[in-house]
C-alpha cells in the first residue's frame, strides 16, 4: 500500500478545522502523517489543533506567508509518495484518500489527481480562472516516466 501525507494549511481556521481533522481520521485509506501548516493564527485555531490531536505535526509561521509558501513547504516536508493538500476548510468523505489512490494505481502516468468539490449547500465547487470556468473532476496531469525516483 502507498504511503500518504495530507497536508492542511491553516489561517485563523478555528471554526471549520475540527471538521478537516475530523474527517481525516475517518479515512478508510492508512494516513501516514498529517502536517498542519498554520499560517500565524490569531484565533486560538493552532492551538486547538495541538491539543485535540497531538499525533498532527504542526509547523507554525511567525507570519502568513500565503498558501503558495505553505503548499511548497509540504511538498518539501512530505516523506511519502504521495501528498494530499487541503485547506483548513476542505471536508473529505470517508473514502476520499482511497478512491484518489485508486485513480493513481489505475493510471500510472498521472502524476496529479483531484476530487470533485462540493459547497456545503450541495452544488458543485466552480472556480473562475484566467477569464474562464472550470471545476476539478479528478483531473489526471500526466508525466513521460512514472517509474522515475522521486527527486530529493
Amino acid at each position: 500500500m502507498e504511503r500518504v501525507t495530507i497536508g492542511v494549511i491553516n489561517c485563523n481556521g478555528r471554526d471549520v478545522l475540527p471538521g478537516t481533522l475530523q474527517a481525516i481520521a475517518r479515512q478508510t485509506y492508512p494516513v501516514e502523517e498529517v502536517i498542519l501548516v498554520d499560517n500565524h493564527s490569531t484565533d486560538g485555531s493552532l492551538e486547538w489543533a495541538q491539543q485535540a490531536y497531538p499525533h498532527v505535526r504542526c509547523v507554525p509561521q511567525a507570519e502568513n506567508r500565503g498558501i503558495a509558501w505553505a503548499r511548497n513547504y509540504l511538498l518539501q516536508a512530505a516523506q511519502t509518495d504521495y501528498l494530499l493538500l487541503m485547506d483548513d476548510d476542505i471536508v473529505l468523505e470517508p473514502d476520499a484518500l482511497e478512491r484518489l489512490m485508486d485513480v493513481m494505481r489505475r493510471v500510472p502516468s498521472a502524476a496529479v489527481c483531484h476530487p470533485d468539490i462540493w459547497n456545503r449547500n450541495g452544488s458543485r465547487a466552480w472556480t473562475h480562472y484566467n477569464g474562464g470556468w472550470y471545476h476539478f473532476l479528478a483531473q489526471t496531469i500526466s508525466r513521460p516516466e512514472p517509474t522515475e525516483p522521486r527527486p530529493d
